[in-house]
């Protein structure tokens, strides 16, 4: 079962830049961590719970493993809120 969790990173009023990362691998984690220093909302999407523990404590973590469907699908939605947020 797939999860979305948010650790705070964002808020309603932010006018940061928005990015998402498929952080599978130590350079996908790696790129997270730097994004999470900068003036950027991260949403890490990774297979298991182990990743998400190695995942930096701002953001929004995707828990879950996803095929090329569900990926398509789940960036689908993403630009729908971004395109409701007027991002």
């Amino acid at each position: 079962m797939e999860e979305v969790r948010d650790a705070g990173g964002w808020t309603e009023d932010t006018d940061m830049n928005k990015v998402c990362v498929f952080a599978g691998t130590t350079e996908g984690r790696k790129l997270v961590e730097f994004l999470s220093e900068q003036p950027i909302c991260v949403t890490a999407c990774v297979a298991t719970e182990y990743g998400e523990a190695l995942l930096p404590p701002s953001g929004t973590a995707h828990v879950g493993r996803m095929d090329r469907g569900e990926m398509e699908a789940f960036l689908a939605v993403v630009q729908t809120i971004l395109k409701e947020e007027g991002a």
